[in-house]
């Protein structure tokens, strides 16, 4: 028994190295492809996309705006060019690169009068700017959940959601800190004694509360912190239960800290307090960019999926890991990209209904599905147009793969 138990350790031991390398070697093609579609040889001539981030909605928001435009632009082979002017946090030109690294170095201005919007745009247009997705009668068909055809197969093979590994991809290249801006988040973390394991939770309350999302108390965000620790300490030996606490709300750390004093609470006071009493400022911009790539570089987040923040988060940890995809647990929505396209799964067995509240599932049967709740799936068949409950082991995941353009590598 314990030979075999080695024996065991070491064949997933190694199984893990190769899906780590598969997922290191194509995130570094992806992040190439990247590369050479932001910085043309001559941007004069270039197809180019203007991508307004100043989007009447949080930081959030506005930066999943931003990688619907890229997703757009990377099907239809042009250079984004991100329009930061008039941006809420910071209205200044070029405040995007004041905390982001640029997203091209050739293409970085744009002459507006020459601009057409993407509905009335041609393949012949250099320069057009795309509307909010929810707005557009006619979806392009690059938005997520569609996955380049071409990699599909390959991120199968590491990652249980390749939708979710391409947005995370998109994402880490989109929010690269500035030089300055990283210095911030190091000395940041180095102040706070940020280590693993470290569980990272998302408490949003303020504007949000009431008409987006139902108050949780902090009891059902400790539940599953408690569970995920309990599980970490049978495998390993855990000396301190430490938690990363973001939140726009300060009131609610000193409310953790005083009642959890079993967890080592890390959290950033300061950015709470600004998103509290000034969110649109430039201390509120950098604290709620701290707060993301910490929760991303987490263990697991905790949180509720109906934030955009934590859904940031969520896509910025694909990349730190080659499947992240099972290291969440939202309390109330399950993950989504707002204005995708629709999630469908193939049913792999046949099921038949319980009760009324349940759907009849026949092998290949497709099901758009909708929402998971109390550990069911729900959604409607294709074939027998009927929306109710299905259990989760009848269906695996269709991949949504669309032909993508591949760009010199």
């Amino acid at each position: 028994y314990q030979a075999t138990s080695t024996d065991l350790s070491e064949f997933f031991y190694v199984l893990g190295e190769r899906r780590t390398e598969h997922a290191e070697r194509l995130s570094q093609t992806v992040q190439q492809r990247f590369k050479v579609m932001q910085n043309p040889v001559d941007c004069s001539q270039a197809r180019k996309l203007v991508c307004d981030v100043t989007k009447e909605c949080g930081f959030g928001c506005q930066v999943h705006h931003l990688v619907f435009c890229f997703t757009v632009a990377y099907g239809d082979r042009r250079t984004v060019i991100v329009d930061s002017y008039k941006w809420q946090y910071a209205p200044y030109r070029g405040s995007w690169e004041s905390v982001f690294q640029v997203a091209s170095n050739s293409c970085t201005t744009f002459n507006s009068k020459n601009m057409k919007w993407w509905e009335k745009a041609g393949e012949d247009d250099k320069l057009m700017k795309l509307s909010i997705v929810e707005s557009l009668e006619e979806q392009p068909p690059f938005i997520p959940l569609a996955v380049p055809q071409d990699l599909a197969p390959q991120i199968n093979q590491f990652h249980r959601q390749p939708s979710l590994w391409w947005i995370g991809q998109i994402v880490g290249f989109l929010l690269r800190p500035s030089v300055d801006m990283q210095l911030a988040i190091d000395e940041f973390k180095k102040s706070i004694g940020f280590s693993q394991p470290i569980v990272g939770v998302h408490v949003r309350r303020t504007d949000k509360v009431g008409w987006e999302s139902e108050l949780y108390s902090l009891d059902q965000y400790m539940e599953a912190v408690d569970s995920y620790y309990e599980l970490l300490e049978k495998r390993e030996h855990v000396s301190n239960r430490c938690i990363y606490l973001a939140t726009d709300d300060d009131s609610v750390i000193s409310e953790m800290k005083g009642r959890y004093p079993r967890y080592t609470v890390l959290s950033n006071e300061e950015a709470a307090i600004a998103a509290r009493q000034q969110r649109y400022s430039q201390t509120s911009l950098n604290g709620v960019i701290t707060d993301i790539i910490l929760l991303s570089q987490t263990n697991y987040i905790v949180c509720t999926f109906s934030s955009q923040v934590c859904r940031l988060a969520f896509e910025l940890m694909q990349s730190h890991y080659p499947d992240a995809s099972q290291n969440a647990h939202s309390l109330d929505e399950m993950y989504y990209f707002g204005g995708q396209r629709p999630r469908f799964q193939r049913a792999v067995s046949a099921h038949t209904p319980a009760d009324d509240s349940e759907i009849e599932l026949k092998v290949g049967d497709l099901v758009s599905l909708r929402e998971i709740k109390h550990g069911y799936f729900i959604g409607t068949s294709t074939r027998t147009n009927k929306y109710g409950h299905y259990p989760p082991y009848t269906v695996e995941d269709v991949v949504d793969e669309v032909v993508f353009p591949t760009f010199a590598e």
